[in-house]
């Protein structure tokens, strides 16, 4: 603007005679305008330039807000997924956490699995309470990775109980309940280094119909599954301590197996659990048992299922027979041991009245 306020200046100062007349003050006014327009064209592409360099910064400050609070989202979901499972939210068809309604329920056939630490309390009473803490943490951090590589998912820790969920083929649970076995004995080894007491686990597995959902209220919900396939899979579990097993499953799981000659069972009772009104065969899953015990157990196999079935066809006197003479061959067993009792009883006392050759679940 100053040079074409000075061009103007001077074409003036010609037209009144005080400057002389050129070719430069006659045309002042024009060069001075194209002056303008120059120097205005250079100020505008500067302040565009400054604009967009501007613009710039702020998108890379914007963007690196935004990468931050995706990490920081992402990092919020991860967290979350340690309290509620991803694969719950892909049953229920949630994309996420905040997306969860009270009452979201889906139905499936799924298996579930039960382990739990024998003996816990009175090898908690041994330990202090931070002990505990870093005893119960470790022996989670083995057992749950086993689970998710045979593509289960923990629904919830009890104590030091484990309550597992399998979609798909059933076979992939019973490799797990196998794998943790195994892996139960390594850790053992870890823990007689340490001088620390070696630990026993039992699993119970089941498989059926249930209801995978949200219960609770607006303020408090949580993740849960009804359904009597977690009480029959509780039970069996519980049931491990009966029979001194380390896995036991219910026959309707067995059936469903895609391959069952991949696995080793025996048929070890006839019983009915607690809440249910049919009864169902249990077999024990051998392949995690030491290969010394498990070969002298196979061996007898067909005799032991045989005298198991003599016990619930009433003829008590054949079975406890049989199973005397099995106890020979394989002295170490506990099933064995149970029978002999059960037949023993049986023939001092009688046979109780009404007794259908069905055991009850929670026989001691």
């Amino acid at each position: 603007w100053s040079v074409w306020i000075i061009a103007v200046i001077v074409n003036y100062l010609a037209v009144f005679g005080l400057v002389p007349v050129n070719i430069f003050t006659y045309n002042a006014t024009l060069v001075g305008t194209a002056f303008e327009v120059v120097l205005i064209s250079f100020a505008l592409g500067y302040k565009i330039q400054l604009f967009r360099k501007e613009k710039e910064e702020a998108q890379a400050v914007l963007i690196e807000q935004q990468k931050k609070s995706l990490a920081t989202q992402i990092k919020l979901k991860n967290s979350f997924s340690r309290f509620v499972p991803r694969e719950f939210l892909q049953f229920l068809n949630r994309d996420s956490i905040v997306d969860v309604r009270l009452g979201d329920q889906v139905q499936k056939s799924m298996t579930i699995l039960f382990s739990d630490i024998r003996s816990f309390t009175s090898l908690s009473e041994k330990m202090s309470p931070q002990e505990n803490f870093n005893f119960i943490n470790s022996y989670f951090s083995r057992i749950a990775p086993i689970i998710r590589r045979y593509n289960g998912f923990i629904d919830k820790y009890i104590g030091d109980a484990i309550m597992a969920i399998f979609d798909g083929e059933t076979d992939k649970a019973v490799e797990a309940a196998i794998a943790i076995q195994n892996e139960i004995v390594d850790y053992n080894d870890h823990r007689r280094i340490s001088d620390y007491e070696p630990i026993e686990s039992g699993i119970g597995m089941h498989t059926g119909s249930l209801i995978l959902g949200t219960v609770g209220g607006e303020e408090r919900m949580d993740t849960t599954v009804i359904s009597d396939v977690v009480n029959s899979a509780s039970r069996l579990e519980g049931l491990t301590r009966i029979y001194g097993s380390q896995i036991i499953i219910s026959g309707y799981m067995r059936d469903q197996l895609t391959d069952p000659s991949q696995f080793n069972f025996r048929l070890i009772d006839f019983v009915k659990v607690k809440g249910k009104s049919m009864p169902m065969h249990i077999y024990e899953v051998l392949d995690s048992l030491k290969e010394a015990r498990r070969e002298a157990i196979l061996k007898v196999k067909r005799h032991f299922e045989k005298a198991v079935q003599l016990y619930h066809n009433k003829k008590v006197e054949d079975s406890y027979k049989l199973f005397h003479a099995l106890k020979k061959r394989t002295p170490d067993d506990r099933t064995t041991d149970l029978y002999i009792k059960r037949c023993k009883q049986m023939i001092d006392y009688g046979i109780p009245d009404g007794w259908d050759g069905i055991t009850l679940v929670n026989e001691k």
